[in-house]
């Protein structure tokens, strides 16, 4: 099973991860297969190329260790369409299947990989999208001219979204 959230307030306060791997164990059950394990990549976003239990993931199929790999949906694997046709052509090549426990995939057929790809550019353009959307409220937000992100040492928000100065900690 491998499961992904893109930040870390969703790994840290997010019931997602959870039910990702509840469901991903559901099909196992229901399809009476062996567990292997859990690969988890909490606060990595899906454009992200190097997570470390992805890698793991991808050396564990290559070994033989893994011979079904899944997921919740497609996305969770990446929102790269160009890394998800690696990593399928990766799977495929060691004969390990690619199970969604939302989507109905199939790589068995020319119609179902080439799902498998529109589907990957799916991903891949909602990314784009929220990438658009965040930088754009990101924007707004500098345009009220109160600082973005969390306080600095020294300083702490105020009601009106403001910094404060806190003078013990700004004195060093």
């Amino acid at each position: 099973v491998y499961t992904r959230v893109s930040t870390d307030d969703q790994a840290n306060h997010g019931w997602s991860l959870d039910e990702q791997e509840k469901r991903g164990r559901d099909v196992i059950e229901r399809e009476g297969w062996e567990y292997v394990d859990t690969y988890s990549d909490p606060g990595r976003s899906g454009g992200d190329r190097d997570r470390p239990e992805l890698a793991r993931l991808l050396r564990d199929v290559a070994a033989g260790k893994v011979e079904t790999v899944i997921v919740f949906a497609l996305d969770r694997l990446t929102r790269d369409a160009g890394h998800l046709r690696e990593r399928l052509l990766l799977f495929d090549a060691a004969g390990c299947g690619v199970v969604a426990s939302c989507q109905a995939l199939d790589r068995k057929t020319a119609s179902g990989r080439m799902h498998t790809g529109i589907m990957g550019e799916f991903a891949e353009f909602e990314r784009a999208q929220i990438k658009e959307r965040v930088a754009g409220a990101v924007g707004a937000y500098i345009d009220t001219g109160k600082p973005w992100g969390p306080p600095r040492y020294g300083y702490a928000q105020n009601k009106d979204g403001g910094w404060d100065v806190l003078e013990p900690e700004a004195a060093v």
